[in-house]
């Protein structure tokens, strides 16, 4: 993480507003973050992203069309990316498209519909998953202690409570 200068997470629909979220945490945390939707990104906003940045996009399936088009893209700009999918690791798409070094692999959830197909657990797992992530590069990376995290967050109760300890 050291020589990244912001972390971009990528996605489309509904996971848009999940890593929203992400973002926040992440900021919260001192790290630059800023979240891409997928059809946008093909339309301009690809001059947001530099060589010094970090791409993370995120699929459930894997075989997003908009998404997997903009990873061909980062690929063939030499722009560091992952993917987090629950797609199975043997997918051809997701294995033709991302090396296995740069995939985060989770295993398939079952969605709460009776045909398993609206995003209902999925997010929560991909946000809890990015939570961990962004608490370890905080903590172990970045060296975040309590006073740093006062200096991002002065405000409401967590601003509060760091004030005393």
């Amino acid at each position: 993480y050291g020589k990244i200068r912001n972390v971009y997470f990528l996605s489309i629909g509904k996971s848009v507003p999940m890593l929203q979220k992400v973002e926040a945490t992440m900021k919260s945390l001192g790290i630059p973050a800023f979240v891409l939707d997928a059809v946008h990104i093909l339309h301009g906003d690809f001059g947001a992203i530099t060589d010094k940045d970090l791409v993370i996009a995120v699929s459930k399936s894997g075989h997003t069309s908009e998404l997997n088009t903009t990873l061909s893209y980062l690929k063939s700009q030499n722009i560091e990316f992952w993917y987090m999918t629950m797609a199975k690791p043997s997918d051809e798409v997701v294995a033709n498209l991302v090396p296995p070094d740069r995939r985060i692999d989770l295993p398939i959830c079952l969605e709460l519909d009776a045909l398993s197909r609206v995003p209902t657990v999925s997010p929560i797992v991909f946000q809890i998953v990015f939570d961990v992530l962004a608490l370890y590069a905080s903590g172990h990376i970045n060296g975040l202690d309590a006073q740093g995290f006062l200096k991002n967050h002065p405000g409401g109760d967590i601003g509060k409570f760091l004030r005393t300890i």
